[in-house]
């Protein structure tokens, strides 16, 4: 019996070689923005373009990641760099950067979907760096919500689409009805966390008092979301912190919990002992995890005094389970 030998068909593989045009840069644009203009520009789908480059579309990308499309895109590599959330390079994919910022992964949206405020990116054609951030779920510009679903499909909004302002299914996202406006302080609160990203220096900025409680300006950008958060999670006294997460994955569940972190966070700005008599209404876990993991000194040290205040007078308002005695009113509900 004869047997005959196989042979292994081998794919030609494409040269991977830089893209014939060059997009714009837009200062207050993401990279992966940037990055979806450069592909549709020269005509290579998106999820294509990083599987010829060897880049995994909706996993944390590596500085080694964002050299190589960088040099596809004819971009600078540094300033594409600066404008998309990179992990370490020890692969702690808990921690991210991003405009010279170090973030937690919980205050960052890195998977392969997107938020967008379809007037801006109608506007500028491109999509802000600060959409990139879970507790900026609004456009400070237009005062509305930004939106994750295509209002025709209503699918998730993808990285992964024909252009920067067309869903997958092919219908531009332009909104069908009025956006849901935000809070006058929503709206603050997002224009100061952009002005934090537009500088290098964290230091130089000015906070005023009609943009957010003094106390965050002393904080790193990720202290002062996640102090914002734990504040403003649970809507009332006893929310089970896995329902109060849920509601706050939409945009507008977002912006009602920022809009309530930044209320109770002036109730206490000056007066931090005061933390106190709204303690059943904190996600105190939160606070813990800031003051063991912040990402600078100010940050831990401005949990601590805030948990040293709750201590002072937690054990008399707690029975010996840590729930609060009957008759305790507690505020903001």
């Amino acid at each position: 019996m004869v047997m005959q030998s196989r042979r292994r068909i081998r794919m030609p593989s494409e040269a991977v070689k830089q893209f014939p045009l060059e997009v714009s840069r837009i200062d207050h644009e993401s990279g992966m923005s940037h990055l979806l203009r450069a592909f549709h520009a020269n005509g290579v789908p998106m999820k294509r373009g990083f599987g010829w480059l060897r880049v995994s579309l909706g996993k944390p990308l590596r500085s080694v990641d964002a050299r190589v499309l960088a040099w596809a895109a004819r971009t600078p590599a540094d300033w594409l760099s600066e404008r998309l959330l990179l992990t370490p390079e020890h692969h702690d994919d808990r921690w991210y950067r991003l405009a010279g910022h170090r973030l937690s992964s919980a205050a960052c949206s890195a998977g392969r979907t997107a938020r967008l405020c379809p007037q801006c990116v109608q506007q500028s054609g491109c999509c802000n760096l600060s959409w990139m951030l879970r507790l900026v779920s609004g456009c400070a510009r237009h005062g509305t919500l930004l939106i994750d679903l295509c209002p025709h499909c209503r699918l998730k909004i993808v990285w992964d689409r024909p252009a920067i302002d067309v869903c997958r299914c092919g219908h531009y996202l332009h909104a069908k009805e009025p956006r849901p406006s935000m809070p006058a302080s929503v709206i603050a609160w997002v224009g100061w966390v952009e002005r934090r990203l537009a500088l290098a220096d964290p230091s130089l900025v000015v906070v005023s008092d009609q943009d957010v409680p003094g106390m965050l300006g002393q904080l790193s950008l990720d202290g002062a979301m996640r102090l914002v958060a734990a504040f403003g999670l649970l809507r009332r006294s006893g929310d089970q912190p896995q329902l109060a997460r849920a509601a706050a994955r939409s945009n507008a569940g977002m912006a009602a919990l920022v809009a309530r972190g930044l209320e109770r966070l002036r109730y206490i700005d000056t007066e931090p002992h005061r933390v106190s008599e709204i303690e059943s209404l904190l996600h105190v876990p939160g606070i813990e995890r800031l003051r063991a993991h912040g990402v600078d000194d100010a940050d831990g040290q401005c949990a601590a005094l805030l948990l040293r205040c709750l201590s002072d007078t937690g054990d008399r308002q707690r029975d010996g389970r840590g729930r609060y005695h009957r008759g305790q009113l507690p505020l903001f509900t």
